[in-house]
């Protein structure tokens, strides 16, 4: 299955950017895309990104065979190991993100001055990886909640959500 729109074709690779790149870790729900009532999620267990595109798709789980900024590629598996069953994100994804602390602008892989912002606003004892910022790549904006976790709303592509939980330093 390959996205028609740009549009699709931005949100999926955002969700497969997530995925773990780690080749010995095989649980399901880091290495493969999981579509649930229409929406996509990706993640490597740190970071989380949505998207509901505008194609029809089925639930289930994807793998993705290639994903590329200009094409990606990726099929239905029902094989799937172990545990079905994608991890509980209600308490995550259901948040609301009133009042948000400020935009973020990645275009063309270009840093923004939030990222300094977010930097700075982070409980003292924890920190945030500039790798997985970097791969929002679009006009977003954020919340840091008082737990340290990282929210972000697309503001260039609507349904377009991260989340990114914070690395503590004890």
């Amino acid at each position: 299955m390959a996205p028609e729109s740009r549009r699709d074709l931005n949100g999926l690779f955002f969700c497969a950017s997530a995925l773990s790149k780690d080749k010995s870790d095989f649980r399901p729900h880091v290495t493969n895309l999981f579509i649930d009532d229409g929406v996509v999620y990706g993640t490597d267990g740190s970071r989380l990104h949505t998207y509901r595109p505008q194609m029809a798709v089925k639930d289930g789980w994807y793998r993705v065979f290639k994903a590329m900024k200009t094409h990606i590629i990726f099929f239905k598996i029902e094989d799937v190991p172990g545990d079905r069953k994608y991890p509980n994100i209600d308490a995550i994804v259901n948040r609301e993100m009133a009042d948000p602390d400020g935009d973020l602008n990645f275009v063309g892989g270009e840093f923004d001055h939030a990222v300094a912002d977010i930097i700075r606003a982070l409980p003292d004892d924890s920190a945030v990886s500039i790798e997985f910022l970097k791969s929002l790549n679009g006009l977003f904006s954020f919340k840091i909640a008082e737990d340290g976790m990282l929210f972000f709303d697309g503001i260039d592509v609507e349904n377009k959500r991260a989340f990114i939980m914070p690395k503590m330093h004890n």
